[in-house]
């Protein structure tokens, strides 16, 4: 033990006695003991009593043995990256967002390896998270660590994936790295131009559906049993172009509504009952422009029909046509949701029965509620 270290625990410099409980704590010595409970009972920084603490039992721990909770698998001193820019662009801010809400998340869901994962991102795109209360709080939830004792292993990848190997994550880190590129260029930006662009695509399909392939339906309707009624179908054929208009953009607007919708549902299904390891934003990166396309290549292909085809050719292609796409699409849909998750097709079509059978009980819960106070404010 020497008189500088003793020096530096009762300097004024919080750095400084920083400093020094990190090398009682390497030096593994009983005798340092005493020392650190004494500035776990007097020192005026909580960061630094709670360090302390933790350097205590890491002295009293001894070398080898198992740990009952995480701790750094080596206690270094805390400096930074040599080569972290001080200044986060305001993408990189929204990026380390999207990882601190992921780190939130998994922890939540009690997987402490993914969490620590998406905080190494979230810190090495935005420094300044260092000093944001929420990631100080968290870091501390998830490795039991004040942000100083953590930062060196959270900021180099390396040391990061050996103390997710220790506590049990490195395969699952290996499948996030897979498809970890892709995740961190998903922005909620990007995402509601997506959003955008499907409602728009969606309100044009829905015009030109029902301006130059309405006639070629109500044929088809008049040839086959439907519960579709003449009267319905006249109010379409004989409605105005405004009134046209306004129908495509609000059914637009809830389609790109059920869509969100379906999605979330998606997500709480993957990563509640299929361990699925991705995010929301980063799913709706990926499924919102295959609706996209999904809803081009249909649009298209009807209005064809209806312009090019007889009625026979509908009533026969139609349904021919819908059992085989609605085949491809959900195979396609559900390996979109097994990338995006690291789980693989079949766990991505379980996560899509799953979220629509929760986002019916929802709906059907919704119109419940609904209903009952509609027939007491009647009554």
């Amino acid at each position: 033990m020497t008189d500088e270290i003793t020096r530096l625990l009762h300097s004024p410099d919080p750095d400084e006695r920083r400093r020094a409980i990190i090398r009682l704590a390497n030096q593994r010595d009983p005798a340092a003991l005493p020392l650190l409970a004494d500035v776990y009972r007097n020192d005026p920084l909580l960061e630094l009593r709670e360090l302390a603490l933790k350097a205590g039992r890491f002295v009293r721990e001894p070398a080898g043995a198992a740990r009952a909770e995480p701790a750094l698998p080596t206690v270094s001193e805390p400096t930074p990256a040599p080569d972290r820019p001080q200044a986060a662009s305001k993408r990189d801010i929204e990026l380390a967002k999207s990882h601190l809400d992921a780190a939130i998340e998994f922890n939540a869901h009690g997987d402490p390896a993914r969490a620590v994962e998406h905080l190494g991102k979230a810190i090495s795109l935005n420094p300044a998270l260092e000093r944001d209360t929420l990631f100080a709080n968290l870091v501390m939830s998830v490795m039991g660590l004040p942000v100083a004792w953590a930062m060196p292993t959270l900021v180099h990848p390396d040391r990061r994936a050996d103390y997710i190997a220790q506590i049990g994550g490195k395969r699952k880190l290996k499948r996030q790295q897979a498809h970890g590129k892709g995740a961190e260029k998903a922005t909620w930006d990007n995402v509601l131009i997506d959003f955008i662009l499907y409602a728009v695509v969606l309100a044009l399909a829905t015009m030109a559906l029902l301006l130059f392939g309405l006639d070629a339906i109500e044929e088809a309707f008049d040839a086959t049993p439907t519960s579709v009624t003449a009267s319905q179908l006249d109010i379409l054929t004989s409605a105005s172009l405004a009134f046209l208009l306004v129908f495509a953009i609000l059914n637009a607007v809830f389609s790109a509504l059920s869509l969100a919708l379906q999605g979330a549902a998606i997500h709480f299904a993957a990563t509640s009952f299929f361990g699925g390891d991705g995010t929301l934003v980063y799913l709706y990166r990926r499924m919102v422009p295959f609706q996209t396309v999904v809803l081009l290549g249909t649009s298209a292909a009807i209005i064809a029909l209806t312009l090019f085809g007889s009625t026979g050719t509908l009533l026969l292609l139609i349904p021919m046509a819908m059992t085989a796409g609605l085949v491809i699409y959900y195979f396609v849909l559900s390996s979109l949701i097994g990338e995006v998750y690291a789980f693989g097709a079949g766990s991505g079509c379980g996560a899509l029965i799953v979220g629509g059978v929760l986002l019916g009980a929802l709906s059907f819960g919704g119109q419940f509620v609904l209903m009952s106070l509609l027939e007491r404010l009647i009554g």
